[in-house]
């Protein structure tokens, strides 16, 4: 169940959002009055299709500002997120300081479900969820 919910949600202590570097993105421009965003792979290649695809092309000749996505097929075990942008300059200085060690503290002092499961697996968890996405 645990890596079932990793597909979609960051482990904790792992979210490159607390990064500070990272964005999810939409098209204001084509998202109807009244209508909540879900940040979903259908909205993707749906509503917002003509969106992504210009990142996509932006991205593919550095026209992004250093943004680029991630969580891209074949990357890691997390799901693709068209949506979730990186600031590759940003992300690369926070990736030094994030270590294994550090992870495994807050955990063993935290009271999070699952807590010994994680700390048992810890390691593969990162290798599979977290750092395939320092890039």
């Amino acid at each position: 169940m645990m890596r079932a919910i990793l597909l979609w949600s960051a482990l904790p202590g792992g979210s490159r959002h607390h990064f500070g570097s990272e964005i999810d993105v939409s098209d204001a421009a084509h998202t109807p009055n009244g209508y909540e965003v879900d940040l979903t792979p259908a909205e993707c290649d749906g509503m917002f299709k003509e969106f992504h695809d210009w990142i996509t092309e932006e991205s593919e000749h550095d026209r992004l500002f250093g943004f680029k996505r991630v969580f891209i097929p074949g990357r890691g075990k997390v799901q693709p997120e068209k949506w979730h942008l990186s600031h590759i300059p940003t992300a690369r200085e926070i990736q030094k300081n994030f270590s294994e060690q550090h992870i495994r503290k807050l955990f063993e002092e935290s009271d999070i479900a699952c807590k010994s499961a994680i700390l048992d697996c810890l390691p593969q968890l990162l290798e599979d969820y977290v750092y395939p996405y320092f890039i």
